[in-house]
């Protein structure tokens, strides 16, 4: 089973390169979907665990309904309240939301792995002296990326900072250490985090260079044909992808 869902990985990732060819906008739906099942298979040979094919899938399920709606809605909502950083030039909404329902599992399986790989070792977390103040200072970033005149960039920076402050405060409410906690805690797991970010960056973005299912309209210098700036994006959203999980495992 495991080498079926690795070797099925690998094959919808080379055929998601090849659609990007055509090109095809739904070559983003079949790399995350392929990219899904090769790091489960190797998450379920590292950790005898796997959100397919285990007692993990009501968490996958939770994951897909729950995580991955609100994922996608705070993304493409941070855009069309930035002014449209990017735009989209022949994707349709649904296979956009599929794709962004199965990025979440994703990326936590991702980390995972890299953390264990790298050997990054957790450490005891610390607390927000007060957990109001994540949601304090998250509406006012919300608030202030809504109403303040800014570059679109800092429009939805100050966004996103504030959807992941709010979604710290609702781990808090649940009582869990969130994923700024473990952070502060540990900085080595900035490592996996970067990596993550360039990993999933230069696979993403590289392919779109193909299909050109989608075009930014800031940052746009780039270095054969991938933006530094727009891969380095890919850090804070990494961050908030693990600070969801958080709230919804």
């Amino acid at each position: 089973m495991v080498k079926w869902e690795i070797g099925s990985g690998i094959l919808l990732l080379l055929f998601s390169i090849y659609i990007a060819q055509l090109p095809h906008y739904s070559f983003f739906l079949v790399m995350i979907i392929g990219w899904l099942f090769l790091v489960d298979g190797l998450h379920f040979i590292h950790f005898k665990e796997s959100v397919l094919t285990s007692s993990f899938r009501k968490i996958f399920i939770i994951f897909v309904l729950g995580g991955g709606f609100l994922y996608g809605g705070v993304l493409e909502g941070g855009n069309l309240l930035a002014g449209t950083l990017w735009s989209y030039n022949q994707v349709d909404v649904i296979t956009l939301f599929l794709a962004h329902m199965f990025t979440l599992p994703t990326a936590f399986l991702t980390f995972r792995l890299l953390s264990a790989s790298l050997h990054v070792e957790e450490r005891k977390k610390k607390n927000y002296k007060n957990k109001y103040i994540p949601i304090f200072i998250g509406t006012l970033f919300i608030f202030g990326g809504a109403f303040i005149p800014a570059p679109k960039v800092i429009t939805y920076a100050l966004f996103m900072v504030g959807y992941v402050l709010l979604i710290e405060f609702l781990v808090l409410l649940r009582k869990r250490h969130t994923f700024i906690e473990r952070l502060v805690s540990n900085p080595k797991l900035f490592i996996p985090v970067v990596m993550q970010a360039l990993l999933s960056g230069l696979l993403v973005e590289g392919a779109n260079t193909l299909a050109g299912a989608w075009t930014y309209h800031v940052l746009t210098y780039t270095i054969f044909g991938l933006s530094p700036f727009i891969l380095v994006g890919w850090i804070p959203l990494i961050i908030g992808l693990q600070s969801l999980f958080e709230l919804v495992k």
